[in-house]
């Protein structure tokens, strides 16, 4: 396998994301996972899936959004006054 034109297409795939308004700038693989469990691809897939799906999770990321935003003085939109 070339890894650099892997590379080139996982950047490419990055760009393009982030260009239509996704946030990019933390991302996780499975090797985050593989590189702690003896486990297939797909277990660390549903690991990933449920970690960072956990309403744990997305409700401290909300807040944190919030407070962030706060803390440069944003204007909050009407939908959420």
């Amino acid at each position: 396998m070339n890894f650099k034109t892997l590379d080139m297409t996982v950047q490419q795939a990055i760009e393009v994301l982030r260009m239509n308004g996704y946030y990019v700038g933390n991302m996780w693989c499975r090797e985050d996972v593989t590189e702690k469990f003896h486990c297939t691809d797909e277990e660390a897939d549903e690991i990933l899936d449920n970690a960072l799906n956990s309403e744990w999770i997305c409700e401290r990321i909300q807040d944190a959004i919030f407070d962030e935003g706060h803390q440069m003085e944003l204007e909050l939109k009407d939908d959420y006054l």
